[in-house]
């Protein structure tokens, strides 16, 4: 019948966009002080400590986006301007500042900042 050709076909479109929007999703984790400990105390982590205003991190988010994509880690921001008690306790002085994190501890990262 026509109205079931209809719900099958609003049906597949809702599938898609549904399909879609996740696929726009980003896989980078906002971290903040009230979440970073149970965040980052499972896994390993590379996070960068940002500013809104910083032009070197707006450049560098979209590396992380890619990083989030084609790495098996897990990849997280803090808003270091937000979140000045993790900044403090990371010694962080400049942005972006990057570490990885796992069980083992942190590590500032001092490389290439691209995938």
């Amino acid at each position: 019948s026509p109205h079931a050709k209809m719900r099958f076909g609003i049906a597949l479109l809702s599938v898609a966009l549904v399909a879609l929007s996740a696929e726009g999703k980003s896989k980078v984790h906002q971290l903040t002080t009230h979440t970073f400990n149970d965040a980052v105390s499972s896994g390993t982590w590379i996070v960068a400590f940002t500013a809104p205003w910083c032009g070197h991190c707006k450049k560098l988010k979209p590396e992380l986006e890619k990083a989030a994509q084609q790495l098996d880690v897990n990849i997280g921001t803090v808003d270091a301007t937000n979140n000045r008690d993790l900044a403090v306790r990371f010694g962080v002085h400049g942005y972006p500042t990057v570490f990885h994190i796992n069980e083992d501890g942190e590590v500032r990262f001092a490389g290439v900042r691209s995938v």
